[in-house]
C-alpha cells in the first residue's frame, strides 16, 4: 500500500510543477504584434512574456480579428487580451492591472515639404486627413467633422498615399510610423507635425473567466512594474531602436 501511494505521488509531483497557462489574444499590429517566419513577435509579446516568466506562468498566444478577440475574453473564452484601452464598456467584462503595458501616441505627419503650422486638432479644418479604416484616435478626432477622412487599408497604404500626395497629412500611431519608416525606408519624406492623442494601453483579464483572474491581473501589474523598474522593460525596448527610447513607451 505505501509503494502504491507513493507512486500516485510521484505521478502527481510533475503536474503540480507545472505553470499555469494563460491564453492571450490579440491582433497583428507591428511592431506591438506580427508574424515572422510563422512565429509571433513584437514588443509587446517579448514584454508579456518576462512578465509570466516573473508571475510562473506559461503564455499561450493566439491571433484573431479584434472584434473576435474581445469577444472571446468577454465570453471567457480566452483568459486576456493585448492591449486595448480602458474605458467604462470593457471594465464590465474585463480587470484591468494598476500597470499599462505601453502607450498609444497617435500623431499628424506630412510631407517633408508641408509648410502650414499644425499643432492641434481644429488646426486640420478643410484638410484631407488619412486615416486607417475602422480605427479610433480618441474621441476629439473621431468626432471632429470638418475635415476630409481619407480611409486606408492599413498603415502601409496610408503612408504610400501620403507620399503620393493623394491627401494633405495623415494621422498615424507613432510607434507604428517610427518602425515602417524604417522597415520602407521613407527616413526624410516625412515629417511629424504634432501628437494628438495619448492613451495608455493595457493587458486586461476575463472577468468572464472567474475571481480568480483578477488575482492574476493584479500579479500581472506587479511584474510588469517590477520589469520597468530594473530596465527590463527598456532593454526589450532596444531591439525596435534607441529613438523609441525618448518615447513615453516606457
Amino acid at each position: 500500500m505505501k509503494t502504491y501511494i507513493i507512486i500516485v505521488l510521484l505521478l502527481f509531483i510533475p503536474m503540480a510543477l507545472q505553470a499555469e497557462e494563460l491564453v492571450f489574444v490579440c491582433e497583428l499590429y507591428p511592431p506591438y504584434e506580427y508574424m515572422d517566419k510563422g512565429q509571433l513577435q513584437g514588443f509587446e509579446i517579448y514584454v508579456i512574456k518576462e512578465v509570466c516568466k516573473r508571475m510562473q506562468v506559461d503564455p499561450a498566444f493566439r491571433v484573431y480579428p479584434w472584434n473576435r478577440a474581445l469577444y472571446m475574453v468577454k465570453t471567457g473564452h480566452a483568459d486576456a487580451i493585448f492591449s486595448l484601452f480602458k474605458n467604462s464598456e470593457r471594465l464590465e467584462f474585463l480587470y484591468y492591472p494598476a500597470q499599462n503595458i505601453s502607450y498609444e501616441h497617435n500623431i499628424i505627419i506630412a510631407r517633408k515639404e508641408w509648410t502650414r503650422n499644425i499643432s492641434k486638432i481644429s488646426d486640420l479644418n478643410g484638410l484631407s486627413v488619412g486615416v486607417i479604416a475602422g480605427y479610433s484616435y480618441g474621441k476629439e478626432f473621431d468626432e471632429y467633422n470638418d475635415m476630409n477622412k481619407e480611409a486606408c487599408q492599413n498603415p502601409e497604404n496610408l503612408l504610400e498615399k501620403l507620399k503620393g500626395k493623394r491627401m494633405d497629412v495623415a494621422v498615424i500611431n507613432d510607434f507604428v510610423f517610427r518602425d515602417l519608416r524604417r522597415k520602407l525606408g521613407y527616413g526624410v519624406d516625412f515629417k511629424i507635425l504634432c501628437t494628438i492623442s495619448t492613451e495608455p494601453l493595457y493587458v486586461a483579464f476575463s472577468k468572464a473567466k472567474g475571481p480568480h483572474l483578477k488575482e492574476l491581473s493584479r500579479s500581472f501589474g506587479d511584474a510588469l512594474h517590477e520589469i520597468k523598474n530594473d530596465g527590463t522593460y527598456r532593454d526589450i525596448l532596444k531591439k525596435y531602436g534607441d529613438s523609441l527610447l525618448n518615447t513615453q513607451y516606457w
